[in-house]
């Protein structure tokens, strides 16, 4: 049996077949449960104790759900940083592509300049002075 009274339903009840209508009546009104004083700090304990544990559960819950939503949120943003690095590697590269010979002629050129400079200028101080070129050699 349960300490609470039993809830009525509200509005007219049926009518009783047989006997007396007031002693069927009387009957079915259960009279609350008296509680003893040792039994209401019990029931009271009872009560907090479920409280605690349903308030320990919701802020349980409410952790690991930050918890997940942090590690989710950290996990998406390292996938669109990597996507983001990839688009600047892409791009990077397809630029290199369009202006590497634009950039890597003009430097071609100047080092082919330099090596005929080069060539030319040997050249012309064998031709003047053919064993002194190589005199620090011969000593």
């Amino acid at each position: 049996m349960s300490d609470f009274p039993e809830i009525q339903p509200f509005g007219p009840r049926p009518a009783p077949h047989n006997g007396d209508p007031q002693a069927k009546e009387a009957e079915s009104v259960a009279q609350p449960v008296p509680t003893t004083p040792d039994a209401a700090p019990a029931v009271k304990e009872t009560a907090e104790r479920g409280t605690n544990v349903n308030l320990g559960l919701i802020l349980t819950g409410a952790v690991i759900g930050f918890a997940l939503g942090y590690v989710l949120a950290r996990y998406q943003e390292v996938l669109i940083r990597e996507s983001k690095i990839d688009d600047l590697i892409e791009s990077t590269r397809a630029w290199i592509r369009d202006q590497g010979p634009k950039i890597a002629d003009p430097i071609r050129q100047g080092l082919e300049s330099a090596e005929s400079t080069w060539d030319q200028a040997v050249k012309r101080v064998r031709s003047r002075r053919p064993s002194g070129v190589l005199s620090f050699l011969q000593r």
